[in-house]
């Protein structure tokens, strides 16, 4: 299958499929946290899966969950670098 993911400066998107297609987002806002596993396998071989964790209304959670990424502490590192200027109050 095929399988995009995407940060935006909004959302973490996620879109499967070739010809149905699911497509899943979350706004930057509500990820309250991003972590990141790896085998030794995956590891040596340079990917992993990166796991976007959500708090919602009334307490509900969610997560959006990116497998098979290539470099996935690049990957990490680069969402926190969007959503620390994505939250950063501007300066007057």
């Amino acid at each position: 299958g095929s399988t995009i993911y995407a940060i935006t400066d909004e959302r973490i998107i996620m879109q499967r499929g070739i010809l149905g297609k699911t497509y899943e987002d979350i706004p930057l806002g509500m990820v309250t946290n991003m972590s990141v596993s790896q085998s030794i396998g995956k590891r040596m071989l340079g990917y992993g899966t990166i796991n976007f964790s959500t708090q919602g209304a009334q307490g509900r959670t969610g997560s959006i969950v990116w497998e098979a990424v290539p470099n996935p502490l690049t990957v990490r590192r680069k969402a926190q670098e969007v959503m620390d200027v994505r939250v950063k109050p501007k300066e007057e």
